[in-house]
């Protein structure tokens, strides 16, 4: 992003909770003097429940450069978050209650942008989850736009795709479920 190698660990789902640091971080270097780095634990302060693992980033964040901003994701407290990278370092915008295991999109224009991607139903187990729902959120701020219905389990690992005039393609094991955002009337 820019000049900067922006990245988060916790691919692997992290299950002790007395490890020195068990929460995932986001990093930033920056390529031209990598003796200026920046990490963040935007989930540290919440906790996943029982019958999660502590930490579990299976995707990689997404970046809009234009903004300098970063969004991530953590399955074990079930939360996706935006940050901002600043001169003084990496800061958290927002942080909302959405569990998910799939890569986040981000679309529309530089001065609309929003954030997709799924939500895994209250209750579900990673990784076995049944059913998901697709969650649009104002880039800038993590307010929610539209939520889908309840929709057949999204592979783990990928991501509701963009398309065309703002359309989105769900992609089922069998099957692909195009999914457009509306006015309510």
């Amino acid at each position: 992003m820019n000049d900067w190698v922006v990245f988060a660990d916790n691919g692997k789902p992290v299950t002790q909770r007395d490890l020195p640091s068990p929460w995932l971080s986001v990093m930033a270097v920056n390529q031209a003097d990598a003796s200026k780095t920046f990490v963040i634990q935007p989930f540290k302060a919440f906790r996943s429940g029982p019958r999660y693992p502590v930490s579990f980033c299976p995707s990689a964040v997404s970046v809009d450069p234009a903004h300098n901003e970063i969004f991530v994701l953590d399955a074990g407290p079930g939360r996706i978050a935006g940050l901002q990278l600043r001169s003084d370092g990496l800061h958290t915008v927002w942080s909302e209650r959405q569990r998910t295991t799939e890569f986040l999109a981000l679309i529309g224009p530089s001065a609309r942008r929003v954030v997709v991607g799924t939500d895994i139903p209250f209750g579900e187990r990673l990784g076995k989850n049944k059913l998901d729902r697709v969650v649009w959120r104002v880039a800038a701020t993590g307010r929610e736009l539209a939520r889908s219905r309840l929709l057949p389990a999204i592979l783990n690992g990928s991501m509701v795709q963009p398309g065309y005039a703002g359309r989105m393609y769900y992609l089922q094991v069998d099957k692909l479920i195009e999914l457009s955002v509306s006015p309510k009337t």
